[in-house]
C-alpha cells in the first residue's frame, strides 16, 4: 500500500526579530508522511528532520554570533547602544545560578510580601 504525503511542503522556520531588524531562517522539508506510513519511512523522516533542525540551530548560532561581534564592535566605536550594568551581568552570567541575589532559605525565590 502506498502512503500518501500530508502535505506538498514542509518547512522548519525558526525568527529573530530585534528592534533593528529581523531575520527568518528556513529549511524545506521532505513531505511528512502519513501515520500508515511504513516504520522506515517515519523513521528516516525524523532523521531528516534532526539533520535539518542541526542546521538551522547551526546558521542560527552563526547569525547570533555575528551580531555579538557587531554589537562588540560597535561599542568600542561608541556608536552601540549603551547597556545596564544589570544587562552585562545577565549576559556574563547566562545559565550560572545567581547566588548573590538568592535570599537564605528560599534559594532563586524572592518573598514576594518584601520589597
Amino acid at each position: 500500500m502506498a502512503t500518501k504525503p500530508l502535505n506538498d511542503k514542509s518547512e522548519l522556520k525558526a525568527f529573530y526579530t530585534s528592534p533593528e531588524e529581523s531575520q527568518i531562517f528556513t529549511h524545506t522539508l521532505p513531505s511528512a508522511t502519513a501515520s500508515t506510513a511504513s516504520t522506515e519511512k517515519k523513521t528516516a523522516y525524523l532523521h531528516e528532520l534532526k539533520g535539518a533542525v542541526g542546521k538551522l540551530q547551526g546558521e542560527i548560532n552563526e547569525f547570533l554570533t555575528d551580531k555579538m561581534e557587531q554589537d562588540k564592535a560597535a561599542e568600542k566605536e561608541g556608536t552601540g547602544n549603551t547597556r545596564s550594568v544589570d544587562e552585562n551581568k545577565a549576559e556574563e552570567t547566562y545559565g550560572e545560578e545567581d547566588v548573590e541575589g538568592e535570599e537564605e532559605g528560599l534559594g532563586p525565590f524572592k518573598d514576594p510580601t518584601k520589597p
